[in-house]
């Protein structure tokens, strides 16, 4: 058996190596008739979650029913039916045995391996498995061994022109070390295919988003050659991730670089990520580039600047950060944060100067009338250990739920802020105890933000909480009472610090609340179907994609058509990475009184503008989507992919926190 072993090893390293498709095909090739009834029932038999049904469709004569039946196991990883996959990678039809190579890697388990291993097809002249192939290669990047990774790794035959199977290798190593599975081979083979401009788009950005992703490998020694590339670099996704990959390598010319295309740059993003990377170096060094770019003029720039201070700053420089503040030509984007690094690094002993920070953070409070800049305040206010009895008195009873769930965020800082037990010495113990009925009460509420919030708080292993309450009976009370589905995010938060409490394995909330779809809500619907979202900052128009993810896009023209989206905030904004909308709430907490499936298919987010839907889990998808500002690969099969931006991403990139959709327009 052992012999048999590793002969099955060495034919599937031939098979990896070889050099084969100069044609490549780049997506499934089918189309998907959304009005035919054989086509729906299959559907809807992976939204019912029926597995007899999905395992039935799977010998239907229609090649896409089967192809819709396998790939509803990629948003539903059902282990049990593994084996049953598998002959699927043997199908006549090359869809479907992509949709089953892809599902299996969604499983996640190491029991695909063999059978993924098995049916990578090894001689390929007429290029008939080439995306086959590649759908193998990523998809055991996702479950496979640390042996089966040193072989993709080593592969070094792949030529620029056979670009399909290239990006499936690049996606492999990304997804292996996405899992903290890495080689020194696998960082080579990255190093090579990001650096050479031939390869293909695909290849590359998952290569570089390898070097920026990748714990623990060296780039040291590749510095120059980064560099080198990122000057040459024309696609910015690709840039962005070359910027990342420099900054985290701790080497003067890397500083030297961070400082330079700080100077230079007319890109925002990227000096975005690399003031943001400032803090890879000790404080010495970058207290000089925070302490001068608190006056850029780009708001995101000077926030970023202050926030490091705010973050790695000492007390030795606390004056500085309260005469910045003062200076007239700091950027007043930066002022909050400023006063937040004053009063965290202040010493308790100079009593007047913190006296005064707070007074000032207290004044802003009620004269900024942006409610996501008031949370910001009271998280510089949480600095200050002496401030939790005022923070509880003006967050407790807040109109605005944002403000509420961040006051019992600010506990945790305050609680973990090393001089709590200083100050209030022989007070310390009934201080820590009411602060913890604080907790309990938000446990209680039932409000969805609040119990989240204070579930994650007292879980933290920092705060040592269980001293006080050894039982988890409140936290089951508590889950008890949440109304599912729109609560689910409260009651998994609820799970895990019961799993904390008790040990336990944690166990996430019933799939409860699902919402068949409408058909009929997707007549006269596309995929050339656009709609024009309306903002205060211009309009950002998408292309929707029904035929990825039908119950997604008919939930989403059913609450446009309501009228749902006008009104909301962009509640959550985060450069380089997405802009989100759809809470009904404002704290990111909102959901309706139902969910929708996760609809996972091979659809990347290898570029800017992809659609996605906010979930807190599988299958806890309801009404907030977001945009995303960046390719972000880290997101497939793990986000469900709706729509596209075909024109906008100006206005996408700049929204800010707070900003809101004044209507959308579908046509």
């Amino acid at each position: 058996m052992r012999n048999w072993f590793y002969l099955s090893i060495g034919l599937i390293y031939l098979g990896f190596s070889s050099c084969i498709p100069n044609k490549p095909k780049s997506n499934l090739n089918f189309f998907l008739d959304l009005e035919d009834k054989e086509i729906q029932m299959a559907f809807e038999a992976g939204y019912n979650h029926s597995r007899d049904s999905l395992l039935t469709l799977f010998h239907h004569k229609n090649p896409t029913i089967r192809y819709i039946a396998v790939n509803a196991f990629a948003s539903w990883p059902d282990t049990t039916v593994i084996d049953s996959i598998a002959p699927l990678l043997k199908d006549v039809d090359e869809n479907v045995r992509i949709g089953a190579a892809y599902s299996l890697g969604q499983m996640r388990s190491l029991r695909s391996e063999p059978y993924l291993k098995q049916s990578f097809v090894k001689f390929d002249s007429l290029n008939n498995n080439q995306l086959f192939n590649a759908t193998i290669l990523e998809s055991l990047g996702k479950c496979g061994s640390i042996e089966t990774l040193k072989l993709i790794a080593g592969v070094k035959s792949y030529l620029p022109t056979d670009s399909v199977l290239v990006a499936g290798q690049s996606r492999s190593l990304y997804r292996f070390a996405l899992r903290d599975m890495i080689v020194p081979e696998g960082t080579k083979t990255c190093l090579h295919i990001t650096n050479t401009l031939a390869y293909p788009y695909e290849a590359r950005l998952y290569a570089a988003n390898y070097l920026s992703k990748a714990k623990g490998i060296d780039l040291k020694g590749h510095v120059d050659t980064l560099i080198h590339y990122f000057n040459l670099e024309k696609n910015p996704n690709i840039q962005k991730a070359l910027a990342l990959a420099i900054s985290k390598t701790k080497t003067e010319k890397v500083f030297n670089f961070i400082q330079d295309e700080l100077s230079k740059s007319n890109n925002p993003s990227i000096r975005y990520i690399l003031i943001n990377n400032i803090q890879t170096f000790p404080y010495v060094q970058s207290d000089t580039i925070a302490f001068l770019y608190i006056k850029d003029p780009d708001y995101l720039i000077a926030r970023s600047a202050a926030q490091y201070l705010m973050h790695y700053g000492n007390p030795e420089d606390s004056k500085k950060y309260f005469e910045c503040f003062l200076d007239p030509a700091t950027n007043k984007s930066a002022h909050i944060e400023l006063l937040g690094a004053a009063n965290k690094h202040t010493p308790y002993t100079f009593s007047v100067t913190k006296s005064t920070i707070n007074n000032i953070l207290k004044d802003s409070l009620l004269n900024v009338p942006d409610v996501y800049r008031k949370t910001d305040i009271i998280e510089a206010l949480s600095y200050d250990v002496t401030n939790f009895m005022f923070i509880r008195n003006v967050t407790e009873k807040s109109p605005d739920k944002a403000l509420q769930v961040v006051g019992l965020e600010s506990f945790g800082n305050i609680l973990g802020n090393p001089y709590f037990q200083k100050v209030y010495r022989s007070n310390y113990i009934p201080y820590k105890k009411l602060i913890f009925s604080y907790l309990i009460d938000g446990i209680l509420s039932k409000d969805v933000g609040l119990v989240s919030t204070a579930a994650m708080v007292l879980r933290n292993p920092e705060l040592n909480f269980k001293t006080f309450f050894p039982s988890d009976s409140l936290f089951r009370i508590a889950q008890r009472k949440q109304k599912l589905p729109e609560n689910v995010e409260a009651y998994n938060e609820l799970a895990k610090t019961i799993s904390y409490w008790s040990g336990q394995p944690y166990k996430p909330g019933p799939d409860k609340g699902f919402r068949m779809m409408d058909w009929a809500v997707l007549n006269n619907i596309t995929d050339s179907t656009t709609c024009t979202i309306i903002t205060g900052r211009g309009t950002i128009k998408i292309q929707l994609l029904p035929s990825v993810a039908p119950m997604t896009v008919a939930n989403w023209v059913e609450l446009l058509k309501r009228n749902y989206y006008n009104n909301k905030s962009f509640h959550r904004v985060v450069p380089n990475f997405v802009i989100q909308n759809g809470c009904n709430r404002g704290d990111g907490f909102g959901a309706l009184n139902y969910t929708i499936r996760s609809e996972f298919t091979q659809v990347y987010y290898d570029h800017a503008g992809f659609v996605g839907m906010a979930s807190a889990g599988p299958d806890t998808e309801s009404a907030q989507f977001f945009i995303t500002s960046s390719a972000t690969p880290h997101l497939d099969g793990r986000y469900t992919i709706f729509a596209k931006v075909i024109s906008g991403m100006d206005v996408v990139n700049k929204i800010r926190k707070g900003d809101k959709i004044l209507k959308i327009n579908i046509k």
